[in-house]
């Protein structure tokens, strides 16, 4: 009686290891920017195996949005700090203004070398009002 009992008992102890539990999923709710007068902005970067940096921005304001300005530039990361990439252009970026709501927008440049590099854009949407946002992305090469 006492072997079936400590049997009995090692049983039940063994299901409740084997049992598994109704434990609950959580989700992070996803982060993104409040923006004023953009609904989506976006700058990406990507570089070919050649080393042909692409860069292509979008923007889609609301419909307050009349003009959509765009200053961007390459960076490379030297020895603890970002340095931005002669690209032969006047301060070394690109500008671009359009009259409208939205736009897309694409920039390629060859690199002289590897390394870890950036993209940044500072867009400026004009509408009812003005708002700028600094936006960035990252790759290596």
């Amino acid at each position: 009686m006492k072997r079936a009992t400590s049997i009995l008992l090692l049983l039940a102890m063994i299901l409740a290891l084997v049992n598994p539990t109704n434990a609950a999923v959580i989700t992070e709710p996803q982060i993104s920017p409040l923006y004023i007068n953009a609904e989506t902005v976006t700058t990406d970067i990507s570089i070919s195996s050649t080393g042909v940096a692409a860069i292509v921005l979008n923007v889609s304001g609301y419909a307050n949005v009349e003009r959509i300005s765009v200053t961007t530039y390459i960076e490379k990361y030297n020895y603890g700090m970002w340095v931005r990439v002669n690209i032969g252009t006047t301060n070394n970026e690109w500008t671009y203004t359009y009259n409208g709501q939205a736009m897309r927008k694409m920039y390629s440049y060859k690199l002289s070398s590897s390394g870890q590099y950036r993209a940044v854009s500072l867009f400026t949407l004009t509408g009812d009002t003005t708002e700028t946002l600094t936006v960035s992305d990252y790759t290596s090469f």
